[in-house]
């Protein structure tokens, strides 16, 4: 078969020349111009930019705007981040609260091992947590060495006076009231 348009020859059974965009038998013709899709110019002939329009680029979204469109996405069910109920936060601190296994799951949530984006941010916000803790136990010691002066000998008997002495210090706060 060969287009009446351009004079390419084209393969039976085809309605539309796919070098120059002509319909070629009548039927087609008269469907399409009664739908209105009938190309005024053939595809060869218009620029590239009426064919394929330029996609624009996405904005760059700053880190806030992103955060608050995965949140949204969150509440609609429709990323996987999610949302954690009551109930996995609370056994999330329960497990987070055994002495090394605790530490190894803390550890891993926070560095992204997990699908859901709050339970990496209760992980850290555990870890967080830990260090301060440790910070202070750190601080408690050094302010009791300098006032009692131990070793190293000493320390299980040190953290046990500083736990009591804190244990003492809330009881009196709480027996005020």
């Amino acid at each position: 078969m060969i287009c009446r348009e351009c004079g390419k020859e084209i393969a039976d059974g085809c309605n539309v020349c796919p070098e120059c965009g002509a319909l070629l038998n009548e039927e087609a013709a008269k469907a399409a111009a009664e739908a209105g899709s009938v190309p005024a110019v053939p595809v060869s002939e218009l620029p590239p930019e009426e064919i394929f329009p330029p996609v624009e680029p996405e904005k760059e979204l700053s880190k806030k705007e992103r955060r608050m469109k995965e949140l949204e996405g969150a509440l609609d069910g429709k990323n996987r981040m999610g949302i954690l109920s009551t109930k996995s936060i609370v056994l999330s601190w329960i497990v987070m609260c055994i002495p090394v296994i605790g530490l190894f799951f803390a550890i891993a949530w926070a560095c992204g091992l997990c699908r859901k984006a709050q339970k990496r941010y209760l992980g850290r916000a555990f870890l967080l947590l830990t260090l301060i803790g440790l910070f202070l136990l750190g601080v408690c010691l050094l302010v009791y060495r300098l006032i009692f002066g131990f070793t190293l000998a000493d320390l299980p008997t040190v953290i046990h006076s500083i736990y009591m002495w804190f244990s003492g210090l809330i009881g009196r706060i709480f027996a005020k009231r």
